[in-house]
């Protein structure tokens, strides 16, 4: 597939001359691109290759208290290298975990972008996410996403409950709360990938302690996150946010 350098437009770009102009822009160099063949390299397709099932290096030990961290996971029953790399990465951490498959939730269907929930913060879909997302997903101190890489992403679940997350109305409720990721599959050839992990910490204010995968020194991995993501826990440590994290609620603090 071709490629082209994108634009990364802001919400109200089309009711200024600038955004106009650079949406302009942008469309005559994709013209330009096409006509004249210029176009990104992708990178090298992954090798073909049978993996090893993970197996757990780790025993269980005696945890910290104070601090609660959240493993956000689709695993389905029969993946077993995430739920051997889930299962190492909790007896490696010093603090307490607690694991919500998202797989598992009635979801009613994806976001529709009503904006219903701008004010109430209540989604126009009565499956209960909006409560099950702030009362057990958001109330933790540190957050782990893990998941199979499948089709360049992963299984649609984990797309649905991070789309379903905009029923907080762009409140920065997560603001500041360290996140880590544990991924199974070729993780270093898929670009697009990599770019939507490092964009929403950034988008969303939060410390990227790391990602571990399973495709070299898998436990070294796991154990360097979990203490990378404890570190984050412990000094606070954050990230400033951009427009759509920070700046673009204040409009909504005002309203509400």
């Amino acid at each position: 597939m071709h490629v082209i350098r994108g634009l990364s437009a802001d919400m109200e770009d089309l009711l200024c001359a600038q955004g106009r102009k650079q949406a302009e822009d942008f469309f005559r160099q994709l013209m330009f691109s096409c006509e004249h063949g210029q176009f990104l390299t992708p990178s090298a397709e992954a090798p073909q290759r049978e993996k090893e099932v993970y197996q757990p290096r780790f025993s269980e030990h005696a945890k910290n208290g104070g601090k609660d961290v959240v493993i956000v996971t689709n695993c389905a029953p029969d993946d077993e290298n995430s739920k051997n790399m889930i299962a190492d990465f909790r007896a490696a951490a010093p603090f307490q975990t607690r694991v919500v498959n998202v797989r598992e939730f009635p979801f009613d269907g994806g976001c529709l972008g009503c904006f219903g929930c701008a004010i109430t913060g209540k989604c126009v879909y009565r499956d209960g996410f909006d409560d099950f997302l702030r009362q057990t997903i958001q109330t933790a101190d540190g957050f782990v996403y893990a998941f199979t890489i499948s089709d360049h992403y992963t299984h649609s679940s984990f797309k649905c409950f991070n789309d379903r997350q905009f029923c907080n109305g762009h409140r920065t409720v997560t603001h500041g709360t360290p996140i880590a990721y544990i991924i199974s599959g070729d993780y270093r050839y898929e670009n697009n990938l990599r770019m939507i992990v490092e964009g929403r910490s950034e988008v969303g204010g939060n410390y990227l302690a790391g990602v571990a995968t399973d495709e070299e020194n898998t436990s070294q991995q796991l154990k360097g996150l979990a203490e990378s993501l404890a570190f984050a826990m412990e000094h606070r440590l954050s990230r400033p946010a951009n427009f759509y994290g920070v700046g673009g609620m204040k409009i909504f603090r005002d309203l509400i």
